[in-house]
Formats: C-alpha cells, structure tokens, sequence
C-alpha cells in the first residue's frame, strides 16, 4: 500500500500519519492508543489530532485514522487535506478488495468445476487427472496401483421411500464413510448419481486391493440413522489392477466397472476383481 499512496500522493506521501483497520466497530479509545508513533513515545495520542472514518469498499467496512502532518498541511495544494488523503486511501482499499474478489472468485470457480458440489469429493475430471499422473509415475517405477468402481445397492428405495433429502444425505455420509476406509494418499471421486470410484496409487499385491475394497463393503453395510430413522443400503465393488488390468485410465475405470457388474449380479454387497473372462457375456 505504501507504494500505491506514494503513487497517489507523490512526495507528500510521507507527511501523512495514516493507519486502516479491518472493519469499522474500533472504538476511538482505542484507536488513540494504536499508533507507532504512541508507542515508542510510550504516552497517548492527542485525540484531537486525529480523523476518524468509517469507509465501505466493495461492500466491505473498513476504519481509517487519519492525522496529515503540518508539513502536509502546508505543502500540498487544496484546502482539505484530510479528503485528499482519504480519497487515496479509499482508492487503494479499491484496488486491494478487486484483486482479492477475482482471486478469490478463481479459486472458488477452479474449485467448484473440480469436485462434487453434493459431496465436496473431487469430480470424474478431477479424479481423471490424479489417475492419469499416477499412471505417469507408476510406468516409471514399475509399481501397481488399484481402481475400485464402487456402485450402491438398494439405493433407488431410498430416495423413493424418504424422499431425495435423505437421499442427498446418504450420499453424503456415504462420501464420509469411503473416505474413512482411504489414506490421504487415495482419492474418491463421485462420478454418477450413486456411483462413486477410488484410486488407490500405490499397492503392493492385489490382496492391499482387495482388504481396502471389503473394508468399504462392510462400512456402507452399517445402518444409516436420520432424524431417528434408520436406513440401510449397500455396495458392489469392482477392482482393476495396473498393469495387470489396462495400462490407460479408459480400459482401467472400464474393467473396474465389469468386476462391479459381476459383483452386483453375483448377489451384491461384494467384492469382484476384474478377469479377462469377464468381458464375454
């Protein structure tokens, strides 16, 4: 900011005793007593020789003190000093408030285009990305990684029996469940309406695969209390295993979702590990 005045008001800039406060509910008191100036002189300010202004900047409160030196006074060509200080000082307040606002609106809109806004869990595109960049790295280190294609059974009643809140509510703590069974390493992603898909990027057998997938099985098996309702509903679990499986995420996701169909149809709430005989039905 110190920059910014200096460009707005040139060499005066430095005849200016100028402090600005987040917000506008600082009471006068204090803001006597908040100065370099009061504490390295060890007493208080004279109240008289401040301005006080509570300012608004892109919808936003801000509180200015204000006190031009007699050198400002004296130099600078107007008879209201303290209007051509604040007037600058609002302009930077401006310029600040704008560059955080589309900043923050980038980072919000990447975010959103990124994750699901039901679940706050990342996206098919998001999930896509973080598959194609552990492929990248396991076809350096020869390593295995996992996809799990997880589908919830009985899940239709749920929404056609308690409606589509508890629905969406489900879904949620379903989101919350999975996460639970992961390492912060893995990623869950929803993809479809009660589809949801896992990577896991560093497995050493298929068996790591296999333990992880159960875990999730039996944890979306547990009942789900709403507003002392209980619901139930469960899951069919395909696994893909890189490279055994595919060496792209297209093939991978697709044979995950062919062990899924093959767990479903097997009698559901089950685990299905993908095979190459799968694919003749």
């Amino acid at each position: 900011m110190n920059d910014f005045m200096k460009g707005v008001h040139g060499e005066y800039a430095n005849d200016l005793d100028l402090d600005i406060f987040d917000g506008d509910a600082i009471s006068y008191e204090t803001l006597m007593f908040d100065s370099n100036e009061s504490l390295s002189l060890g007493e208080p300010l004279d109240s008289e020789g401040y301005k006080i202004y509570p300012i608004t900047v892109v919808d936003h409160a801000w509180t200015v003190r204000i006190r031009p030196l007699p050198t400002f006074n004296l130099r600078i060509d107007t008879d209201r000093p303290i209007m051509v200080a604040l007037i600058g000082s609002a302009a930077s307040l401006a310029l600040t408030l704008i560059v955080w606002l589309l900043l923050t609106g980038r980072s919000r809109a990447l975010h959103d285009s990124l994750h699901d806004s039901l679940t706050g869990l990342p996206n098919r595109k998001l999930f896509i990305e973080r598959l194609q960049q552990a492929l990248l790295i396991k076809s350096r280190e020869k390593r295995s990684l996992a996809i799990l294609f997880i589908d919830l059974d009985k899940f239709k009643p749920v929404n056609d029996s308690f409606g589509h809140i508890v629905g969406d509510l489900t879904l949620s703590a379903v989101a919350q469940r999975i996460e639970g069974c992961l390492r912060k390493s893995d990623t869950v992603a929803r993809i479809g309406g009660d589809e949801f898909i896992v990577l896991l990027p560093t497995i050493r057998t298929e068996q790591d695969a296999s333990e992880v997938s159960k875990k999730i099985c039996h944890a979306l098996s547990m009942p789900f209390e709403f507003a002392k309702q209980s619901l139930s509903i469960s899951s069919s679990i395909g696994v893909a295993i890189y490279p055994e499986h595919g060496s792209d995420e297209t093939t991978l996701i697709k044979n995950a979702d062919t062990a899924m169909y093959y767990a479903k149809t097997s009698g559901r709430n089950n685990v299905k590990i993908y095979k190459p005989s799968m694919n003749i039905r």
